[in-house]
């Protein structure tokens, strides 16, 4: 895979943006064997696609992480978010760049364990939340009104 030149690339957008998304949506395709969805919509907007691309870029390709790393994380986060078709394609590009079946199971056991843990934090606040205001309520708040639950 190519490096993509960056500087070029947005030279070219002011110059000719139709030739320069081309050209993107090209090296997404080689990148990914497929251009997804978002890249396909946003390419109808140079402004937001190429910026968005260079960030992508950016992130996966000249990260700092080793690349089957920075695509455990991609897994990890797409899980955890719930986005099937980019768990997909993260899961691919991982295990193409060297992760095993064991570490692509181990990164959506930890995403789908997060995403969990996430998910019982935020209710459990709301309840000592809830729990906390009904303590505080007065019978001037309407709250603890009547002699029945149903009256209340």
């Amino acid at each position: 895979m190519a490096h993509v030149n960056l500087d070029s690339k947005i030279r070219l957008l002011f110059e000719d943006s139709d030739a320069a998304v081309k050209e993107i949506l090209s090296i997404i395709e080689e990148r990914y064997g497929e251009v997804p969805l978002v890249s396909r919509v946003l390419s109808t907007k140079p402004e937001i696609f190429i910026p968005n691309f260079v960030k992508s870029s950016r992130l996966m390709t000249d990260s700092t992480l080793e690349p089957k790393v920075a695509e455990l994380v991609a897994l990890a986060s797409a899980v955890a978010l719930r986005c099937s078709p980019c768990a997909l394609s993260h899961m691919k590009r991982a295990l193409v760049r060297g992760a095993s079946r064991e570490e692509v199971l181990d990164a959506v056991l930890i995403a789908a364990h997060v995403a969990e843990t996430s998910s019982l934090a935020v209710g459990l606040r709301k309840l000592l939340e809830a729990e906390a205001e009904e303590e505080e309520c007065t019978f001037g708040c309407g709250m603890g009104e009547g002699s029945t639950e149903e009256e209340r």
